[in-house]
């Protein structure tokens, strides 16, 4: 474990001046958290908000993309929660998620013009936003989706701290004006059949309503994470204690309710992995258990097994499953168990970032009339964290990468046990990044992203490799980091 960490280590890349001094006015006047991520599509950009003021910069050059400061009508500002990449039309934005003292706000921000162009008023605070698609109407594209949906043009599902879970109408196909926070619309919760919507939505939106779908009630226990899985068409919901649903988005029906074995720990973030030529049409959903700025509760990762009937290719090319068959736990991982190299006892584990990436490779040998619906060759999951012990001024920083098709190799273990070394372990690799992390010390950390187009492995030194080579510590990327005044970029090399 302690050979692993970065190799080569860039520059740090400050971002703009104009950028850092509007982040840093609001976080002392106000007195207001610092946010900040990388968006998870290609657009290659970074949102930072601090209070009511968002930042939105290129992800690799630091560029100054746009930036907007939201205004309310109450004696204090809104502030910034979250915000998710968004594309509509040929235009790039952002959904955007307020927090005011009278509840909350979901608004759709154009960067080319650095505007608001949509704003809803949410009940309750908002704690996740996930895009589900930036069009409608009853076309081919939405016919993975519910009749009701099909009404709605552009989608946006979101939860709260009172336990909703919408599906919000975007009225994409009405842009004829501008909406800003200060002309947010109310939501209308919709209860009748599909065949009623067109009317009631040609209706509710002439008094400036939007229609939303309720799939769960308020029940007092905060919805705390939320993804939605294009291959399953299903959107996952974590809740705080420790409760995770599958709902399908074709039936509106859930399909899935069940407490992780972590218990009543919040469920903090999802990310989605498929194998390699599972025949039993079988694909993965990682769970992550955190409370994050707790002292008592560590973090730790849930894979669940998602079994399903059917397995295809659709005419887009696009895999997809469908027929949840079951649903269960498989692997488990505590960040600050044993098997991690801890000097102390750990206070406070907190994730930064979790994602997967795929490549698939061509094989001009496979026959392309069996119709055989490729899978992913390469299939990793990568987690990093924070660990902080007692007596220890910084917190640790790792990255870990978890290769399913080695873990499927490994036949499957239930984790990694206590006394095993990370060092033998064929399907789990982590790196240390304390070095980089030091470089920009004590400015806080507050995202990792790995290039997609980075990762590869390393040549081996003889052919047949050796079974060493296809451990996950052969991989190479490289990786970004988002601080409060510099952008770092990395790339950490394998050591064998």
């Amino acid at each position: 474990m302690r050979d692993l960490a970065a190799q080569v280590t860039s520059s740090l890349l400050c971002f703009p001046k104009v950028t850092v001094d509007a982040l840093g006015e609001d976080e002392i006047t106000l007195d207001s958290v610092l946010r900040g991520k990388f968006t998870v599509g290609r657009s290659g950009l970074a949102w930072l908000a601090c209070g009511p003021q968002l930042e939105v910069v290129h992800a690799v050059t630091g560029e100054r993309l746009s930036a907007y400061c939201f205004s309310g009508e109450g004696e204090h500002p809104p502030g910034v929660l979250a915000a998710r990449d968004f594309s509509w039309l040929k235009r790039t934005g952002l959904l955007v998620c307020l927090e005011e003292a009278q509840g909350s706000m979901l608004c759709l921000y154009d960067l080319g013009i650095s505007r608001v162009v949509k704003a809803v008023v949410v009940p309750g605070r908002i704690t996740a936003i996930e895009p589900l698609v930036s069009y409608g109407g009853a076309s081919a594209s939405t016919q993975h989706l519910h009749q009701s949906l099909r009404w709605f043009f552009g989608v946006a599902a979101v939860v709260t701290d009172l336990g909703h879970v919408l599906l919000v109408d975007l009225c994409l196909d009405d842009l004829s004006c501008s909406q800003s926070e200060l002309e947010a619309s109310d939501l209308e919760v919709v209860t009748k059949s599909p065949a009623e919507i067109p009317r009631l939505r040609e209706q509710e939106t002439r008094q400036g309503r939007h229609l939303c779908l309720q799939l769960s009630s308020p029940t007092g226990t905060g919805a705390t994470a939320l993804q939605y899985i294009p291959r399953t068409n299903q959107l996952a919901v974590g809740f705080s204690d420790g409760y995770l649903q599958l709902w399908n988005m074709k039936t509106l029906k859930k399909e899935y309710h069940s407490q992780l074995e972590g218990g009543r720990v919040p469920v903090y973030a999802f990310t989605f992995q498929e194998p390699e030529n599972d025949p039993r049409n079988c694909c993965y959903l990682w769970a992550v258990q955190s409370a994050q700025d707790s002292e008592a509760d560590g973090v730790s990762l849930h894979l669940l097994q998602l079994a399903f009937s059917e397995r295809k290719c659709l005419a887009s090319g696009k895999i997809f499953y469908e027929g949840l068959e079951y649903c269960e736990e498989r692997y488990s991982q505590e960040l600050s168990s044993t098997a991690f190299p801890l000097r102390a006892q750990t206070t406070n584990t907190r994730l930064l970032s979790c994602q997967t990436i795929e490549k698939f490779r061509h094989h001009p040998d496979r026959d392309e009339s069996m119709n055989e619906v490729a899978s992913p060759d390469t299939s990793v999951s990568i987690f990093s964290w924070q660990v902080k012990a007692y007596g220890q001024g910084n917190p640790s920083t790792y990255i870990g990468v978890f290769d399913i098709n080695r873990w499927y190799h490994a036949q499957m273990p239930d984790s990694l046990r206590t006394g095993e070394s990370l060092r033998s372990c064929p399907y789990l690799a982590v790196w240390s990044l304390d070095t980089v992390v030091e470089m920009t010390s004590p400015c806080p950390l507050l995202d990792i992203l790995v290039h997609e187009r980075s990762l590869s492995r390393g040549l081996p030194y003889t052919s047949p490799p050796p079974e060493q080579f296809f451990k996950p510590t052969t991989y190479n990327f490289g990786k970004l980091h988002t601080h409060i005044n510099t952008h770092t970029l990395q790339e950490p090399l394998d050591q064998g």
